[in-house]
């Protein structure tokens, strides 16, 4: 299981990533529900395109602050 913290703008995000189904979870709802965009969906699942891992690695993230587009950032 792996940590990191980000921050865009005014947002931060606590994210753990760990060996998986790929199933995506912020501040406890599914990645479609809690942003709503599929334009957001795609920034979040972006780096595991470019890396040829997607559906390999569960993602869990508390975002705080600022806006959903600043968090997906």
């Amino acid at each position: 299981r792996y940590y990191g913290t980000g921050k865009r703008k005014n947002a931060v995000a606590k994210v753990w990533i760990a060996p998986g189904e790929g199933n995506i979870s912020v501040n406890k709802k599914t990645a479609a529900d809690y942003f709503r965009r599929r334009t957001l969906e795609a920034l979040i699942v972006q780096p595991f395109e470019i890396t040829n891992t997607v559906g390999r690695y569960s993602v869990i993230c508390h975002a705080l602050g600022g806006g959903i587009a600043g968090q997906a950032g």
